[in-house]
């Protein structure tokens, strides 16, 4: 079978663009991860990650044994994948995660040192405060940007 070498360019320019794809996803969470650790101050206590789809996030931005983390994921069919890719990385036990819907966060109140979500979706600005420690810190993105937010001291 004769290959013309217009298909052959277009072949070739479809699996480097999977490649680039690919390797920037699993780039991406270590690099994130430590911005936002930088960002916030961070250096050790609960970190919550709101909205989280495959795990990859939270295994970053644990980086110490002072660290645990708790991911809510909004998708429950993602659930068991990324609670299998945690044990495979054995960090389950330090991180772990659960099914979330609603607007109401599953903490009492002044528990969480570290709120990281890309999305808040029903969950009110004043909820993320209300779960926070005080001088806690909320990153949130907003379009490309991460946007940092402390809560007050009483």
């Amino acid at each position: 079978m004769k290959i013309t070498t217009f298909w052959r360019s277009t072949l070739l320019l479809i699996i480097l663009c999977t490649l680039r794809h690919a390797t920037s996803v699993h780039a991406a969470p270590p690099e994130t991860a430590d911005m936002l650790l930088q960002e916030s101050g961070f250096t050790g206590g609960f970190i919550v990650e709101l909205g989280s789809t495959s795990g990859d996030l939270a295994k970053a931005l644990r980086q110490s044994d002072a660290t645990q983390i708790h991911g809510l994921v909004r998708e429950p069919e993602r659930l068991a994948t990324i609670r299998e890719s945690v044990r495979q990385s054995s960090q389950y036990g330090n991180i772990a995660f659960e099914n979330f819907s609603g607007d109401v966060l599953p903490y009492t109140d002044n528990l969480v040192n570290l709120l990281v979500t890309e999305d808040l979706g029903d969950v009110p600005l004043h909820e993320v405060l209300r779960v926070l420690v005080p001088k806690g810190v909320a990153m949130i993105k907003s379009g490309n940007k991460w946007e940092k937010t402390v809560k007050p001291r009483p």
